[in-house]
């Protein structure tokens, strides 16, 4: 039941989803995983990390069956957004956040950057920030 009300959800976000200007896909690591570059202006908006989750192809295929696993990593300055992995470490400290969905285990999880959780305009639970 878990899982049909995430594809549920995750259907109704990727039904509304849009080409957005303040967020674009820099990188696409394996199938799994997409780096995403947030508009600076954007960045504690978390509407716009969802729009941006709904629009992954990784996640899409997960909704349509293809994989189980998805991941979406976030940045707000391209100049640290990584093209592979493993990332560096001024890479890391620079991310504001990731998504990771496993639907063939029932987890996912969105967690934050402790620099921008606290000024979110939705504040995530503090053991929810990196």
């Amino acid at each position: 039941m878990k899982i049909l009300a995430a594809l549920l959800c995750l259907t109704a976000f990727a039904t509304s989803a849009q080409a957005d200007s303040r967020y674009r896909t820099t990188a696409t690591i394996g199938p799994v995983t997409e780096v995403v570059v947030l508009d600076e202006l954007h960045m504690l908006e978390t509407d716009v990390y969802r729009l941006a989750i709904a629009d992954s192809r990784a996640c899409n295929r997960v909704l349509r069956g293809e994989q189980c696993v998805c991941k979406v990593l976030f940045w707000s300055d391209e100049s640290f957004a990584p093209k592979r992995l493993p990332m560096m470490d001024r890479q890391a400290e620079a991310q504001t956040a990731a998504w990771t969905l496993n639907l063939c285990t029932d987890y996912r999880q969105m967690i934050w950057s402790c620099r921008i959780a606290p000024k979110l305009d939705h504040r995530p639970d503090r053991s929810d920030c990196f």
